[in-house]
């Protein structure tokens, strides 16, 4: 019997040697997704800023620079328990990111923008119209905007480098004081050390050896 559970032991450790792949997002959407559980999100990413729609001059290098792989843009009527609308885009996609005005790009399953008028998102194949924000009303509980930039920079030349109060959050417009935007980064999986699992390995290798030498 117990011979048997060093084995089986043995055979479980060794496989683990032979690599231990990071786990995949246990909430990695494709798209963009409407009345989500905060917990649903928060299992699996992490805030890198949240703030009311009035707040303004949030600046985004700042909370870039904090990001993983992944970027999500979220937002939710203060005290709700659930996002109103999200999507995500890679990091490196969004921070280079700067469309002319109502111009996007697809990524990640929806269409996305940044300039010096607006940010957002639009459900995939859908147009924009910025002015400033993208105020278009057709499949409009999928569309993000926020205003960007101020003063000087302000218009589609200029790259967003800045979170200006407002605009929208799906189909409420005017979004300000009663809705909360979140940007936030994948919780980035604590791999097992490359070692561990073949110390472990060989030590029940070694065990199971010294049992047999003695009968």
């Amino acid at each position: 019997m117990m011979r048997s559970l060093l084995a089986s032991l043995a055979i479980a450790l060794c496989g683990l040697s032979a690599g231990s792949a990071a786990q995949a997002l246990t909430y990695d959407p494709i798209g963009v997704q409407t009345n989500v559980d905060d917990a649903t999100v928060f299992g699996s990413w992490q805030v890198l800023y949240s703030g009311l729609y009035s707040q303004s001059g949030i600046a985004l290098g700042d909370i870039y620079s904090g990001a993983n792989d992944q970027i999500m843009l979220a937002a939710r009527q203060v005290g709700s328990d659930s996002f109103a609308l999200l999507a995500t885009i890679d990091t490196s996609t969004l921070t280079g990111l700067h469309t002319a005005q109502n111009e996007t790009v697809e990524a990640n399953g929806a269409q996305w923008y940044a300039n010096g008028l607006s940010m957002g998102f639009a459900g995939l194949g859908s147009a924009i119209f910025q002015f400033d924000a993208d105020i278009l009303s057709s499949n409009g509980a999928q569309r993000l905007s926020w205003h960007t930039n101020s003063g000087a920079s302000i218009g589609a030349s200029y790259a967003a480098t800045e979170i200006g109060a407002g605009w929208r959050a799906g189909n409420a417009y005017f979004a300000y004081g009663g809705w909360e935007r979140f940007i936030l980064t994948e919780i980035p999986d604590v791999p097992m050390p490359p070692a561990l699992p073949l110390f472990l390995c060989s030590m029940s290798m070694l065990t199971m050896m010294a049992r047999r030498r003695r009968g």
